[in-house]
């Protein structure tokens, strides 16, 4: 199977590609901002109003457009996507009367391209702020915003302590995005990209965590090691006819299982284990029977012959921490496919002896 590999960058936004607010806050000032130049603030007003009337769709599409086109009039790594409707171009060594006429004709050509995409209510607006001395950090940079915002007439949007307010209920907002996506990035590190089932490392987290909770006289639990028999003969076929083979049999055994029940794709291509709480080994070796009768009853759905061998192995008969109940469950499926596959061995009915 394909190995899945986490492609995520944390300082990349995802949509448009450019860097983020998160890369924002890490950048060199003195590098990124020089000792003077223009600061241009590029944003979709009536971005929520369009995402509600028109789909999420549509307003990611208005967005991906606009960061398109602001890359085709100011260089891709001075721009970046500083919150959900809004841009920031830091143009150092510039000056406000040039590059004012560069963002106008970038507006212009944006807007008669949406038009063109039947998008005619797009309400843009920007602002420039012209700086002659160093900008070294966030906190500098934001009272430059401030200051300069005080200066101006009173037309505009926000002013005084209304601004102020505004501009911290923005880095609010975008620390809340910033974690928003910190989080589905780890839940994504989390996920099997071929049969959407948590991963090997899920496992290991929510295993690690069965550790703390063992001890107590009620706790019981099984863990089924499942392994595919002989489905090398997909990858013969091409990786795609492989995947194809294990999103069927992570279905089907997600189907077998009891609600409270966790599955996760273990460490090799046909590999997954399953983790029965509050389980004993009777029902555990239910349960897996039910599981391996349910693939083989589902052949029809298969390209080739596809059975599995599972092993059984439950706390705290079997063993005294979650290392040995795996490991001894591993066995146990070693050992049913040694006797011919296709078939349920649990671990407290193997002659240790013979092995």
């Amino acid at each position: 199977m394909n190995e899945f590999t986490l492609h995520r960058d944390l300082h990349i936004d995802p949509l448009t590609r450019l860097k983020n607010f998160i890369q924002f806050i890490e950048e060199d000032y003195t590098t990124l901002f020089g000792t003077s130049g223009v600061i241009c603030v590029f944003d979709i007003t009536n971005l929520s109003e369009l995402n509600r009337d028109l789909g999420r769709e549509a307003g990611d599409l208005i967005i991906r457009t606009a960061a398109r086109v602001l890359c085709q009039f100011f260089p891709r790594e001075i721009i970046y996507r500083t919150e959900g409707d809004a841009f920031t171009i830091i143009i150092k060594d510039s000056n406000e009367v040039f590059i004012e006429d560069v963002l106008d004709e970038a507006k212009n050509y944006y807007r008669q391209e949406m038009r063109e995409n039947g998008y005619s209510n797009i309400t843009q607006h920007s602002i420039l702020y012209t700086y002659e001395e160093p900008i070294t950090s966030l906190e500098d940079y934001y009272m430059f915003v401030v200051k300069e915002e005080r200066k101006m007439d009173n037309s505009l949007k926000y002013s005084g302590e209304d601004l102020v307010r505004n501009i911290l209920g923005g880095v609010i907002n975008r620390f809340r995005q910033s974690l928003d996506y910190y989080e589905e990035v780890y839940n994504y590190a989390l996920i099997d990209e071929v049969s959407g089932l948590p991963n090997a490392k899920a496992a290991n987290q929510y295993l690690a965590n069965r550790v703390t909770r063992t001890g107590r006289k009620t706790d019981q639990y099984c863990v089924l090691f499942i392994d595919g028999d002989d489905l090398r003969y997909y990858n013969d076929v091409s990786y795609q006819a492989g995947n194809q083979m294990i999103q069927k049999l992570g279905t089907i055994i997600q189907d077998a299982i009891r609600e409270e029940d966790k599955i996760f794709r273990w460490l090799s291509g046909d590999e997954f284990i399953v983790i029965l709480e509050n389980t004993d080994h009777v029902i555990g070796e239910t349960l897996a029977e039910r599981i391996r009768a349910r693939i083989e009853g589902h052949q029809e759905d298969f390209l080739f012959e596809t059975t599995v061998s599972i092993g059984v192995a439950s706390y705290p008969i079997d063993g005294r921490d979650v290392e040995q109940i795996i490991y001894y469950a591993e066995k146990a499926t070693k050992i049913a496919k040694e006797q011919g596959k296709n078939q349920v061995v649990s671990w407290r009915e193997v002659d240790v002896a013979t092995i």
